[in-house]
């Protein structure tokens, strides 16, 4: 979805890896997404652990009640920028339910991954059949049952293991899916969307429907930039997409097209682990992958564009590339802002 003021947003959806057992425990448990705390990062000297972590924000109601004003604050007046991205934490009255059919049969098409592949620049694999929402969680469950978060510090000690996978591919090999880049209003919304009215699986969501912060209606506010494109869909601008990870779920290095900004909301289930690089360190950032990649980009240039080449944060800072991390929890929102790298995936 897009935009602000002069700048525009590209809105995406996550749900995380998990799913509930029936639908009873659908509505009884899922109807509620609770913002969790964030775990506490460990001390230590390990390359990882001394990476920045991203200024988190908590707009009051009054704040909240206008997204591109507030995004505009965050730009303007706290130069968030400076951190490339940001998380929003929203006010305890923003609670929206799940607004997607977890139990429906339509298939999702996906993407394969190889984690020891994510640093070779190799295109993935499509999976144009695809799952339904239940088989991506039986698939995950399968990877959890060797390596669960436990506790908040396993987080940080998974973050370990998936960068000894990617960047020194170690065994064994691991391939993951990831249901990436789905338009809402073909596969469905988070937060529900007017297509989906008559199928919401909880019918609390109606009252969201028209919320400023629906991802879906972001771009028509008033100070949005990306309402001029009228009754044109323009899939991942003003038509959010969805996502829908398991536990490796990977999004690699990349910043927005035409330097938009992006949001993203996690309605429920795990983390997100995310990186970013700001918009004034982006030169630096493209030198260090250059020679760390140097034969990738005398084959291609532009791989970077293809968004599927991770590079592993802590060399990056080696470079002298700022980096910061966090991690987006259900509940909250992740900002970038516009020339700003990012990447991440999810620890679980």
């Amino acid at each position: 979805m897009q935009n602000a003021i002069n700048n525009a947003q590209a809105a995406v959806e996550a749900i995380q890896s998990a799913v509930p057992d029936n639908e009873e425990t659908q509505q009884s448990q899922l109807s509620s997404v609770q913002a969790n705390a964030t775990p506490i990062r460990p001390i230590s000297s390990h390359p990882l652990d001394q990476i920045e972590e991203v200024k988190t924000y908590y707009p009051t109601e009054e704040e909240f009640k206008e997204p591109m004003q507030y995004i505009d604050h965050l730009f303007y007046v706290e130069k968030a920028q400076k951190y490339g991205i940001v998380k929003i934490v929203p006010p305890a009255s923003f609670r929206p339910p799940l607004g997607f059919d977890m139990f429906s049969k339509q298939k999702l098409p996906s993407r394969y991954q190889v984690l020891q592949e994510l640093s070779q620049g190799k295109p993935f694999v499509q999976n144009q059949e695809g799952h339904t929402f239940r088989e991506i969680y039986d698939i995950s469950q399968q990877l959890e049952e060797r390596d669960r978060c436990e506790t908040p510090e396993d987080y940080w000690k998974i973050e370990k293991d998936y960068w000894n996978f990617v960047e020194n591919q170690v065994e064994p090999k691991i391939e993951v899916q990831y249901a990436a880049d789905l338009n809402v209003k073909q596969f469905g919304s988070g937060f529900g969307c007017k297509e989906q009215v008559p199928r919401l699986p909880d019918h609390r969501s109606k009252q969201y429907l028209n919320h400023p912060w629906n991802l879906s209606n972001i771009c028509q506010q008033a100070d949005s930039f990306m309402q001029f494109p009228g009754i044109k869909d323009i899939s991942g601008i003003n038509v959010p997409w969805l996502y829908v990870g398991m536990k490796y779920s990977t999004f690699c290095w990349h910043y927005e097209d035409l330097m938009l900004y992006s949001i993203n909301y996690n309605h429920w289930g795990k983390a997100k682990l995310w990186y970013g690089v700001p918009e004034d360190h982006r030169e630096r950032f493209e030198k260090a992958a250059k020679q760390k990649n140097f034969l990738l980009f005398k084959k291609d240039p532009n791989i970077l564009l293809d968004i599927n080449t991770m590079i592993y944060p802590s060399y990056l800072q080696q470079q002298r590339v700022k980096v910061y991390k966090t991690l987006q929890m259900p509940g909250e929102f992740i900002l970038t802002f516009p020339g700003a790298y990012h990447a991440g995936f999810s620890p679980n």
